[in-house]
């Protein structure tokens, strides 16, 4: 996604990524994943859906003040964020985070991000969350867990 489109959608996604980033522990804010994404150091992903415009009821009405004549709409059902960490011996796209309402409904998401990784030269898709995501990563190896102390 190009800086002016994380820029353009920032107020959208900010509070799905606030709730992200609540989890976080403080090592960051919306503002702070979007500034990183606008920058090109990590990547903004969005889950969508297009549904019919409930105020055009099936037939697109110019002037429409929903979808601006379109007949459809796009809801972000989730956003999702990766970086890519080049090891000395390996390239790898991390994905870190995932928030919104509709994460079931987007599992196509994670073959387009895994994808693009391969595409971007990485050797390998690393996720890295919190307990539960196992069900959603079926062909992954658990590879360890993190643990963190405040000091």
């Amino acid at each position: 996604m190009r800086q002016e489109e994380v820029t353009d959608l920032g107020g959208l996604v900010a509070p799905m990524l606030e709730a992200a980033c609540a989890r976080g522990r403080g090592r960051a804010n919306a503002a702070d994943i979007l500034r990183l994404c606008a920058d090109g150091y990590c990547q903004l992903w969005l889950g969508q859906e297009v549904t019919e415009c409930p105020g055009c009821e099936g037939v697109p009405q110019y002037g429409c003040g929903i979808c601006s004549g379109r007949g459809r709409v796009l809801k972000i059902l989730a956003v999702a964020v990766t970086e890519v960490v080049d090891f000395p011996k390996k390239r790898v796209c991390r994905f870190f985070l995932i928030a919104g309402s509709g994460i079931r409904r987007i599992r196509g998401l994670l073959a387009t991000m895994e994808r693009w990784a391969r595409l971007s030269g990485c050797d390998s898709f690393m996720c890295e969350g919190r307990i539960g995501w196992e069900r959603f990563l079926p062909d992954y190896d658990e590879i360890g867990r993190m643990w963190e102390k405040e000091l």
